[in-house]
């Protein structure tokens, strides 16, 4: 995540960071993130994350393959990552020392009952 700028949100002053090619970087666009290239490396754009999932095949992306490398979108039909719909924005206030707590929505696991 990069800073991008100072954002207001219904009246609440606070900083604003985003997503960049980086953010699921296997070290091709940084060297310093190669530490998460374990094994066999994906291209960048996604992660594996098959460790931290009790050894069941995952990985993690932005939606579409965002900013991924274009091997994704070249191999996978009905791909179209845009920015206004699939980049991750962060906004905080830093000053209120209220905590965060951010949710994301999962469903259609019928194993999962919510």
């Amino acid at each position: 995540m990069k800073y991008s700028r100072n954002a207001t949100v219904e009246g609440v002053e606070g900083y604003e960071y985003i997503s960049d090619e980086t953010t699921f970087d296997n070290g091709d666009l940084d060297p310093t993130n190669g530490c998460f290239c374990v094994d066999e490396c994906t291209p960048f754009g996604a992660r594996n994350i098959t460790d931290c999932r009790w050894g069941a095949p995952a990985f993690a992306s932005f939606p579409h393959f965002y900013l991924g490398d274009p091997s994704y979108t070249e191999n996978i039909t009905g791909l179209n990552a845009t920015q206004d719909k699939h980049q991750f924005i962060f906004r905080f206030q830093p000053v209120s020392k209220k905590k965060t707590l951010m949710n994301h929505v999962i469903d259609g696991i019928s194993f999962l009952k919510l």
